[in-house]
């Protein structure tokens, strides 16, 4: 035992995760291993594959470790890469996995590794591996952490051999930042459950590579070291099933198990680094295991999401059953410990584990038992170890997903750690019940939390105490035992059920006392007697033996002498810490004075044949009866010739007698010898008889004659017949019987007699003869073939004899009738294997008697050899055709592929008005092999050049029926051209257009004036402001394009005032302010002029915006108001009428 504890125990310091330890820098340990060590090598992982050890009780993993630098070299290593193995991996549906506090071991870690050959191997020693943090600049180890590797780790080392001269570490990461993340959501959130953290912010790139990645604080050591979701290796990246979504501003990560309270950090595909600002809080984790890239044995690799482990009703009582090695069990304050912590996990989430009733010393390695047991640290120099645990997880692939289960989990506590059982603990010492109540949640399922006052933070410090569950605790336990408990899946596999709260408390059963001895009588004093002790669940025992020696005794399986003659008790109190059972057992052990007694069967006896007799053994008090015909009774009855024999036994003596039983041969009967016949032959019977008058045999059933000595027996089924006679002696009648047995029908593996079968034409049919319930039997078929079989390959009658070894022959006949091959062609009946969406089509297929099409679009019925079909997209339809004859042909398959096409679309486009061109091209082309154009005008090209006005339409014939479409063109006139005339009536000018054209057209008049006033109608008047010459312009523009045509004209307006006298008057009327910013000024003039009529305003076009008679008042004032302010800015002409003159003023509105 001691060897395989060793082995089990360097496997976990090489690899499973140890469930304590230190978490402070312990340099003896790193002394320790540097001094024990015979190779000390710095490299990187760059290979890893796991197997089965040869007992297959454990899954080992290879790791070869390419050397960078060789520290120390006792094993004369000259290679550039070694070896070294360590506990746990994955092999087909099998997971062997732990919980460590060392990082793990992955493909392309590197670090410093402490290694001890063993044989031909290397294994780790106890702080055997230094992981390299290349993230933080810092190196770890099981029990130490080093914040330089080059000020206190090489200085502890001689100087290296450098077999690549790289740094390890690379270049340091980019400094790190934390604008770049924004914010994480939701920030409290529980690892290993599937949930998804959601990471916003910038420059986190579009792609991942070798760089990108996503860190977690790394639980299982507290926090010392970040853990990445993605691991690179020889096949490429693991882990990208947990990437949900992966953007330049937004990452979605399923979190996972081994994920801490802590910052975040992403790293992208160029290697910068950005850290959370936020710190994300994790409660509680459960353990998944990883399933991305999963295969079993070369199938198809899966690439599923971690799952949640599934725990089982493994034991077929609800759970777990957990042996407990005899050594653990012994000692109570340890069980104590053990039942205290279970039965809080099995009342508060009604975890199924319970106590084995028996206990044995437990196996190193996968054996299908949950067990827990202790190892000597002491014999590793390893203290700091407190407990280390490994599971076994069996993956089931339904089919359509990957469902891991837990077959079993072992614990192992250290018995050289100082621990406290009761109380809290002394300095020095750990308390026990922590610690178990932990490495069960390890089985539970229950992973680890960065939350140093937590049941489930990975160290225990001496003096601690954590009993008590906490509600993130029970969170996580009963979310597993929830999930285990309604889980759905395809594997069959029962689900733990939990336990009741009445049977909570019960997780270790009380002990039961049983024993048994290995002799209990013996006929005279000096017994000597082994008592073999069976009882379950106990730790002592406490025997009393009356009238032994010794008397009592606390050894579990004592050895007793007894002196003296007598009946005697013997009672066994079996005792744990959970109770007693007592178990007594009156005049268990006998002890005689010698033979007593005598037995005498008599005198021998005879008797007339068919008659019986009773044999008596006497009467002997406590004493047990034994015939040799098995009976136990004191007397027998018998029938039979023979010699009878009986032993009595009392208080371990025996005697024994015999007698002989003979038949009276005067009268005498023999029915003769058993028989067996074959089915439908006949039995002569051979009996003798002495004495007989008369003769009946029953039954006559099957009898030639039942009266008659030995009749001709026929039966139809095994029958026993019995012969009576009648004698003329004292024995009156005598009977004998004879049985004829009918030897088992064969059963031949093919078909009923005249039974027809069907063949394909030119296939080979075997028939098979060989008998189902019978040995070298022998053959003969109707084309004299000895064989079991025969080929047949034509049609015709075939039979067959078969002979058992007991001469039974039977004969079947088979008729064969072979059918056409099939030969099944599909096909459409229009020949082509195209279709336009929407359009049906009729496919056609040949070469059977009846088909079955399959295939999206079909139109009403399948099961004809011509379906209708109108598929939506390109469609492969697969036809299978049946043959006439019962389907003795294999139904055979062709398929053919329709493609679908889209409707030509014809489309000449919009009516279309062409102001400057002279042609126009038309195209009417449409995607179609073959399209067929006819015009208006009875042309057949596709495209069309026109040069006149007119509508053109054209028809197009296509594989998708008749396309028709118009066009209306229109040419604009070249000749057309612009022409006006005027009139000029002082300032105001009236425009009258002569422009001519068959065109709808629009108009733009242009005055000339300072301001360039312009016009749209088509015929315009203009005021101008004052006299001038002026070039009119008048443009035509096409309604519909851009085409237009313009003209220019002088117009010449002579001055407002032309003559003296005109331009006195005019002097005499004032106009102010002018200009004016409010609308409104004042018309003054003088009385000479006379009296005025009217005032009217004129716009720049001529029109009137205001007229106003002068009444009495203004004239006597020779002055008015005008009040314009209504008008918008511009230039107005003011016109003042008298009699026999007006004056025009020029008013100018800012």
């Amino acid at each position: 035992m001691k060897k395989n504890v060793f082995l089990l125990l360097f496997g976990c310091l090489s690899f499973l995760f140890c469930l304590e330890t230190k978490a402070q820098s312990n340099p003896t340990l790193f002394t320790n291993s540097i001094s024990s060590s015979n190779s000390i090598v710095e490299g990187k992982i760059i290979k890893q594959e796991s197997f089965w050890n040869n007992d297959q009780t454990m899954i080992l993993t290879r790791h070869t470790l390419e050397i960078y630098k060789l520290f120390k070299n006792s094993t004369n290593l000259s290679a550039s890469t070694l070896t070294f193995t360590t506990i746990g991996g994955k092999v087909g549906k099998d997971i062997i996995t732990a919980t460590s506090h060392h990082f793990p071991i992955n493909y392309g870690n590197s670090g410093l590794f402490l290694l001890k050959q063993d044989g031909s191997s290397y294994q780790l020693t106890t702080d055997g591996f230094i992981y390299y943090d290349i993230l933080n600049q810092s190196a770890s180890s099981k029990n130490n952490h080093f914040n330089s590797v080059q000020n206190e780790i090489y200085t502890q080392l001689s100087t290296p051999r450098v077999l690549k001269n790289e740094s390890l570490f690379l270049s340091s990461p980019s400094n790190q930042r934390t604008d770049n993340i924004t914010s994480i959501a939701p920030t409290t959130i529980t690892a290993g459950t599937q949930s998804i953290l959601t990471i916003n912010g910038s420059g986190f790139g579009t792609e991942i590579n070798e760089q990108s990645n996503i860190y977690f604080s790394f639980a299982p050591n507290g926090g010392q070291n970040d853990y990445p979701v993605l691991q690179f290796g020889w096949i490429g990246f693991f882990g990208l099933s947990e990437i949900v979504e992966w953007t330049d501003t937004r990452i979605q990560v399923r979190v996972p198990s081994v994920a801490g309270t802590g910052k975040v950090t992403v790293t992208n595909s160029n290697g910068e680094r950005f850290v959370s600002s936020e710190t994300l809080t994790i409660p509680y984790s459960v353990t998944s295991s990883d399933l991305y890239w999963y295969n079993f044995d070369g199938e198809t690799p899966y690439e599923q999401e971690a799952t949640k482990n599934y725990l089982s009703n493994y034991n077929g009582e609800g759970g777990y059953t957990l042996f407990v090695d005899p050594a653990f069990f012994a000692n109570t304050q340890q069980m104590n410990g053990l039942t205290s912590a279970l039965n809080k996990w099995r009342c508060a989430t009604g975890f199924n584990v319970k106590v084995s009733a028996n206990q044995a010393p437990i196996p190193y390695g996968s054996s299908g038992k949950t067990s827990i047991s202790t190892f000597d640290g002491n014999e590793f120099g390893d203290i700091t170890t407190r407990s280390y645990a490994y599971s076994n997880v069996e993956v089931c692939n339904t089919g359509t997903e990957l469902v891991p289960f837990v077959k079993e989990f072992q614990i192992f506590v250290n018995s050289a750690i100082n621990w406290s059982y009761s109380g809290t603990p002394a300095a020095g010492q750990v308390d026990f019940e922590s610690e178990i109540l932990k490495s069960l949640a390890i089985g539970h399922q229950v992973g680890y939390v960065n939350n140093p006052n937590d049941v489930m933070y990975y160290f225990l410090e001496e003096q601690q105490q954590k009993q008590t569950l906490s509600t993130t605790n029970l969170e996580a336990g009963n979310l597993m035992m929830n999930y285990t408990v309604n889980a759905n899946n395809d594997c069959g596999l029962p689900s733990m059920q939990k336990v009741t709260a009445a049977d909570c408390n019960n997780s270790v059963n009380p002990p039961l006392a049983r024993f048994e001895a290995d002799v209990t009588e013996a006929c005279e004093p000096s017994l000597r007697v082994r008592f073999d002790n069976t009882s379950r669940n106990a730790i002592t025992y406490q025997w009393t033996f009356i009238g032994g020696t010794p008397a009592t005794s606390t050894e579990k399986n004592p050895t007793v002498t007894y002196a003296a003659a007598g009946n005697f008790a013997v009672t066994l109190v079996a005792t744990s810490g959970v109770g007693s059972s007592t178990e007594t057992k009156t005049d268990f052990i006998k002890v005689g004075n010698g033979i007593d007694y005598v037995v005498d069967l008599g005198a021998d006896k005879v008797i007339c044949q068919g008659e019986s007799t009773t044999l008596d053994a006497g009467e002997v008090a406590d004493a047990t009866y034994l015939w040799n015909t098995g009976q136990t009774t004191r007397t027998i009855m018998v029938q039979n010739e023979g010699t009878y024999s009986v032993e009595i036994k009392k208080n371990g003596c025996s005697v024994s007698d015999q007698i002989r039983v003979s038949y009276n041969t005067s009268a005498t009967v023999e029915a003769g010898e058993n028989q067996a016949i074959c089915r439908g032959e006949e039995a002569q019977l051979r009996a003798t008889a002495t004495g007989g008058t008369s003769y009946h045999w029953t039954p006559s059933t099957g009898l030639s004659d039942a009266t008659i000595l030995n009749p001709i027996a026929t039966p139809s089924e095994t029958t026993l017949y019995t012969l009576e006679i009648t004698t003329g002696s004292d024995c009156g009648t005598v009977k004998d019987s004879v049985l004829v047995t009918i030897k088992d029908v064969l059963e031949l593996p093919f078909f009923p007699i005249e039974e027809q079968i069907y063949i394909c034409e030119n296939d080979v049919f075997f028939i098979d003869a060989y008998p189902l319930n019978a040995t070298n039997p022998t053959f003969r078929w109707s084309n004299r073939s000895t064989e079991p079989y025969l080929e047949i390959t034509e049609s015709g009658t075939y039979w067959v004899e078969v002979t058992d070894p007991n001469f039974c022959t039977f004969r079947d006949t088979i008729e064969v009738i072979a059918t056409p091959v099939l030969n099944v062609e599909a096909s459409t009946e229009e020949g082509q294997n195209i279709v336009c969406l929407g359009n049906t089509m009729r496919l056609h297929a040949t070469g059977a008697a009846y088909y079955e099409w399959e295939g999206e679009g079909i139109v009403g019925d399948s099961f004809v050899s011509n379906p209708l079909v109108s598929p939506r997209e390109t469609t492969t339809y697969l036809v299978t055709g049946y043959g006439g004859f019962r389907g003795a042909c294999e139904p055979q398959t062709d398929t053919i592929t329709i493609f679908v096409i889209e409707k030509p679309v014809l489309e000449l486009g919009d009516d279309v008005i062409l102001c400057t061109e002279t042609s126009y091209l038309i195209d009417a082309t449409v995607e179609s092999s073959t399209a067929v154009y006819t015009w208006e005008d009875g042309s057949n090209e596709a495209q069309r050049t026109i040069t006149e006005n007119g509508m053109y339409k054209v028809e197009v014939v296509t594989e998708c029926g008749i396309l028709e479409d118009s066009i209306k063109v229109t040419f604009f006139v070249p000749s057309t051209l612009a022409d006006f005339d005027f009139v000029v009536e002082g300032t105001q000018v009236t425009f009258e257009n002569k422009t001519e054209s068959t065109y709808e057209l629009e108009y733009e008049w242009n005055f000339g004036d300072a301001l360039n006033s312009t016009s749209p109608e088509q015929n315009a008047v203009f005021v101008y402001s004052e006299g001038g010459t002026y070039t009119v312009t008048l443009t035509a523009k096409a309604k519909d394009c851009e085409a237009q045509v313009s003209i220019q004209k002088g117009v010449v307006i002579e001055d407002f005032v032309t003559g003296i006298e005109d331009e006195i008057r005019a002097k005499k009327v004032n106009l102010y302010p002018n200009p004016s910013n409010t609308g409104t000024s004042v018309l003054k003039w003088q009385s000479d002029l006379g009296e005025a009529t009217s005032f009217e305003i004129y716009n720049t076009l001529g029109q009137k915006v205001s007229y106003q008679d002068v009444n009495q008042a203004d004239n006597q004032n020779a002055s008015l108001s005008i009040d314009a302010q209504n008008l918008p800015k511009g230039i107005y002409i003011v016109m003042l009428s008298f009699e026999n003159y007006t004056i025009q003023k020029k008013w100018v509105i800012e």
